[in-house]
């Protein structure tokens, strides 16, 4: 009967171990969960400001775009400005010629 007892008791402390090595990797297994969790919502958050930043992006470069295209629009302004002015400036000496010559 002294032997029953003591199988008893051994495997009393056995089944002890095992509750506690499975509650140990349960608490592992709660702990990284937990930092999966957290992991994707900081994940979560780097596609939110990515997408922010894409469009933001997007609007400075159709900005951009429609200044390059206003500022070529005013080039070709002033040059047609400056060709009609040199155009008038060399008619208005033309016609002071004729007129210093009819004199």
């Amino acid at each position: 009967m002294q032997v029953n007892i003591e199988a008893g008791a051994m495997g009393h402390r056995c089944c002890c171990k095992c509750k506690e090595i499975v509650g140990r990797i349960a608490e592992e297994v709660k702990a990284e969960s937990e930092q999966w969790t957290e992991m994707e919502e900081m994940l979560d958050q780097v596609r939110l400001e990515m997408e922010e930043l894409k469009s933001s992006r997007d609007l400075w470069q159709r900005r951009a775009i429609a200044s390059g295209l206003n500022l070529r629009g005013l080039y070709y302004h002033v040059r047609i400005k400056l060709f009609i002015s040199k155009n008038f400036s060399i008619a208005s000496l033309t016609l002071l010629s004729v007129h210093d010559v009819l004199k």
